[in-house]
């Protein structure tokens, strides 16, 4: 005879009857999407106000816009969380008369908001601070100004300083840079030279202890290259060597330890025929003198200064460089410290061909390019190890009428999303994966399209896991938004709420936490732009205890 019995009945039962249960908890995984519940998070106040632009802070929890909310025509900058758990408040004051909200940026930290407006003086920049929640008001960061406008500004990435520039109310020269701590405790220092010069870009390094600037301070008109410390403790140090007559330097990129700097710039003449520039690399605080990272040009060789990029761990730097007149764009790396020379990454290049594009992974090992490197004409995908160690590996599928058109390599490195479209002009986008090792094919991540439909813009989020992406999928004319995993291994979700007539999605954001994607669209009356937030699509994992009956022998 058999029975039902309850789990104590024996030491033996009980002990089955745990295993059983711990075995059921370990496998039963179940994916649960999250519901596609769209918050709106601005709060258009007018027939004909719009979304300026908007941000995402670093920690995800808030969303700060500029928008005419309130009054047509009028930009002021407002915060709101990210769920929409209140509604957006405004952080600036009241605007004077014809007053408006210019730009922002947000710390690092998240914490505070740096706003650039004509706030109190409607013919007048200026620049203030504001907590992110608006919780005290804004205070006013730069001094007095005479004729003058605050212009560009950055924030330090400890989120301590603002680093800005004042120029001149007539003629638009820079008068100065200028350093102040971010929560205005102290009043602005200035960091350069009195007299007014045409200043270039400017960048704070990574650590917040100095500032790079191009500017023509020793020689008018000629943009030199220029490194000061934020608290301005000593006089700026010209980091360039000598230039060539009617020389200057172009570009500059800060290495992401603070301690390097690599720029293009026209030091020497080649062939005594025409200017160049050359790539250099010179430390930060001018200890030692800048050398030179490219190769010896052939005759009218050049090279793309403005391409130059630096390893996340500071160590390569990668440019593109045509070494003889149309001989083909190249791909090269070469060591920081210019301790080896650079090589070639890239292929042998056909006839005509040459690298176009190309970003590195963030572990610093890869690079992705695209380039005709196969087929004549014919756009395609490759990666390369970073220090040439292997030949460059084709990621794109086999294309014949179709060419690659922009691509993201994931931030955890192993994944290149790319796309492909059709013709000269790369129309009816699709979107793909692929390993960045190229160890399998691709995939493809889109729906099937509208007729004549196109992937329009894409993004990865920051854990990996999933590409969002803007596309005419469900209906010809109309972009939607889309969150698919990015192995493709489930088919796409759908973001955003149903579309007003003739509505679009115009843009969107992904939250670093990869919780949230924020976008901007004309989601409830066509012609009005808010925004929305709504939760990533993801997969929980969790314990399911499944009902078990047991049954045993009581003879046995």
């Amino acid at each position: 005879m058999h029975k039902q019995v309850r789990f104590q009945t024996s030491f033996r039962l009980t002990t089955i009857v745990a295993i059983v249960m711990t075995i059921s908890a370990l496998f039963a995984f179940r994916p649960t999407m999250a519901e596609n519940n769209n918050i709106k998070l601005s709060d258009i106040q007018i027939q004909e106000g719009d979304i300026v632009d908007y941000q995402i802070s670093a920690s995800g929890n808030y969303v700060v816009y500029l928008a005419d909310q309130d009054t047509d025509e009028v930009i002021e900058l407002y915060s709101v969380p990210t769920d929409g758990s209140t509604p957006p408040i405004k952080l600036n004051s009241t605007l004077t008369t014809g007053g408006w909200v210019g730009s922002y940026k947000i710390s690092a930290d998240s914490n505070q908001v740096v706003y650039r407006a004509n706030q109190d003086l409607a013919y007048q920049w200026e620049l203030y601070s504001a907590p992110i929640d608006g919780s005290t008001p804004p205070i006013k960061l730069n001094g007095p100004l005479v004729n003058e406008h605050v212009g560009r500004y950055q924030i330090s990435a400890d989120s301590s300083q603002v680093v800005y520039e004042t120029y001149e109310n007539f003629i638009g020269l820079t008068m100065a840079f200028y350093s102040v701590p971010l929560d205005g405790s102290a009043s602005p220092i200035q960091l350069t030279l009195s007299p007014p010069y045409e200043t270039g870009e400017f960048q704070i390094n990574a650590a917040g202890s100095h500032v790079v600037y191009l500017d023509d301070q020793d020689t008018s008109g000629v943009d030199e290259l220029y490194s000061v410390p934020i608290d301005g403790s000593a006089l700026p140090t010209k980091l360039n060597s000598p230039l060539i007559n009617e020389g200057d330097v172009k570009v500059f990129q800060i290495s992401a330890d603070g301690t390097q700097v690599v720029y293009g710039a026209s030091q020497v003449i080649n062939h005594v025929i025409h200017e160049i520039q050359e790539i250099y690399s010179v430390p930060i605080d001018g200890s030692s003198s800048a050398i030179r990272l490219n190769e010896t040009l052939g005759s009218n060789g050049y090279i793309r200064a403005s391409s130059l990029k630096i390893s996340a761990d500071s160590s390569q730097v990668i440019y593109l460089s045509e070494y003889e007149s149309l001989s083909g764009v190249e791909l090269y790396s070469v060591p920081i410290d210019g301790s080896t020379g650079p090589i070639v990454l890239n292929g042998m290049l056909v006839s005509g061909g040459g690298v176009g594009k190309f970003q590195i992974s963030a572990d610093s090992s890869q690079v992705v390019y695209i380039a005709v490197q196969d087929t004549a004409g014919l756009l395609e995908l490759y990666s390369a190890p970073i220090d040439g160690t292997t030949t460059a590996t084709k990621l794109n599928f086999p294309l014949t009428n179709e060419g690659v058109g922009s691509f993201e390599i994931s931030s955890d490195s192993s994944q290149v999303v790319y796309t492909v479209g059709e013709g000269d002009f790369l129309v009816f986008s699709e979107l793909y994966v692929v390993p960045i090792d190229g160890s399998s094919v691709s995939t493809k991540l889109n729906g099937q399209l509208a007729q004549n439909g196109s992937v329009q813009s894409f993004k990865i989020n920051a854990n990996s896991s999933r590409v969002v992406y803007a596309a005419e999928q469900d209906t010809t004319g109309v972009i939607e938004l889309y969150s698919v995993p990015i192995d493709g291994n489930t088919p796409p979700n759908k973001l955003n709420g149903v579309l007003a007539n003739g509505g679009n999605v115009e843009s969107f954001l992904i939250s670093s936490n990869s919780n949230w994607v924020v976008y901007d669209a004309d989601q409830d009356t066509d012609e009005m732009s808010e925004l929305y937030a709504t939760e990533e699509p993801h997969v929980e994992t969790y314990l399911q205890f499944l009902p078990i009956v047991v049954t045993y022998d009581q003879d046995s």
